[in-house]
């Protein structure tokens, strides 16, 4: 494991340690690296400010957190989090979402556009779907209404 990498996991957990203490409850966080990614684990009480509304707190700890150990002048690393299992379960759900609307697709022969969605859960679904030949898929759209679309092949 590089010394970069380490030095962006411990600084992700330095900065996040801080962050969590503008939140109430008891939470600590747990920090991980395999390969080119830090990961990380909020755990404690009251995990549902970090989860409601989609994980929109969540999602926006992660870009923050991301721009801050990516900083100028150091290599890349990808940066992920989680709360309580909240994005484990969140990506079955997409992959679920996005696999039986590519099964609809293949039985109409029609295009399917799935709901707007962040890069990262356009990524999973893109993920989960590029290994079936029979469909095809593309982000379209300007942010904040970017979407999958999942085309017949």
């Amino acid at each position: 494991m590089s010394s970069d990498i380490l030095e962006k996991k411990d600084k992700a957990e330095a900065f996040l340690n801080e962050l969590l203490t503008c939140f109430d409850g008891d939470h600590k966080i747990e920090i991980s690296v395999t390969d080119d990614t830090v990961s990380a684990e909020i755990t404690g009480e009251e995990l549902d400010i970090f989860t409601e509304k989609d994980g929109r707190v969540l999602e926006a700890i992660r870009l923050i957190t991301a721009s801050v150990i990516n900083d100028r002048g150091s290599g890349f690393v990808k940066f992920s989090i989680d709360a309580g299992g909240f994005r484990d379960k969140k990506n079955d759900r997409l992959r679920d979402i996005a696999k039986k609307a590519a099964e609809r697709v293949k039985a109409e022969g029609e295009s399917v556009s799935l709901p707007d969605m962040n890069s990262y859960d356009r990524r999973i679904a893109h993920m989960s779907l590029q290994d079936d030949p029979l469909i095809r898929t593309e982000s379209e759209g300007e942010e904040p209404h970017r979407h999958l679309v999942i085309f017949p092949v």
